[in-house]
């Protein structure tokens, strides 16, 4: 416990956390400062709803989660991965490179070292992605109405194959429809980040530990795209704005890559160490 304690107070006493947060920070902003624009149509979507079947710009259509059809939104989803990874990921490349992990390991449990890393790993990449979500949340609800989305709306793809579950959400409790999203976003860039941690067991290079999980991602997207999986997803189809996704199986994906990451580094790198006599 007194490991896991450690570990949690330097990843949030990293200044790098603070850089990420501060890099999100400016693309939220860059996200308000767009929906001023959005929002000057907003009276002219509303006479003309009926007619062009389209839902005025609201908070929910409009936000740094929502459908990636303007640049801001875009360039969260895909770089929120790297920005979830920066602050802690390369942690264990820098244990071992200043002998910190050696001398800690010499002292206390190996085991209960491993899995405070991997925990506060995942952990900050969360944080760092909520955080920024939530914060972006509060700017835009100063600008945007709060008004329920329509399934015909533009900027989502709900509609009959939606499941129900995610339709009802969307109309009748749009915010909770939002964390919804914001919570499986963020366990999803905890996860990639983990990824980071593990390829940090096999590599000394604080870049690869800190890109890896965007890496993955797009990996992740090539297979995606080749074999044509409608279920295999990334942090970028997490989105507000995607009715077809599927929450059991995104869930489950979030649940498999997490005990995979978790297994490999907390164990094999355990063995690994131990063999190596470090």
């Amino acid at each position: 416990m007194e490991i896991f304690k450690i570990e949690l107070k330097r990843a949030f006493n990293n200044k790098k956390f603070w850089i990420a947060i501060g890099i999100g920070f400016l693309l939220s902003i860059y996200n308000f400062y767009s929906n001023f624009g959005l929002n000057e149509f907003y009276e002219f979507g509303v006479e003309y709803q009926k007619y062009t079947l389209e839902a005025p710009n609201n908070l929910f259509v409009s936000n740094i989660i929502s459908s990636p059809l303007e640049l801001p939104i875009t360039l969260f989803l895909y770089s929120v991965v790297i920005l979830g990874a920066l602050p802690f990921a390369d942690s264990y490349v820098e244990d071992k490179v200043t002998g910190y992990s050696k001398n800690l390991l010499s002292r206390s449990n190996r085991r209960d070292y491993f899995v405070s890393k991997w925990i506060n790993v995942f952990i900050t990449g969360f944080v760092v992605s909520m955080t920024i979500i939530i914060f972006n949340f509060m700017l835009n609800i100063t600008i945007m109405p709060l008004l329920h989305p329509f399934i015909e709306g533009a900027g989502n793809s709900y509609d009959q194959e939606t499941s129900e579950f995610l339709k009802f959400l969307f109309v009748e409790h749009p915010v909770l429809h939002h964390f919804l999203f914001a919570t499986l976003l963020s366990l999803y860039v905890g996860t990639f980040s983990s990824f980071g941690l593990l390829t940090s067991a096999f590599s000394d290079n604080r870049f690869i530990a800190i890109l890896t999980p965007f890496l993955l991602t797009q990996a992740i997207s090539v297979i995606q795209n080749s074999l044509r999986i409608a279920n295999l997803y990334t942090p970028k189809d997490i989105n507000t704005g995607n009715g077809q996704i599927n929450l059991k199986f995104a869930i489950l994906e979030v649940v498999v890559l997490s005990i995979i990451s978790f297994v490999v580094f907390t164990f094999v790198e355990n063995k690994r160490r131990l063999k190596l006599g470090v």
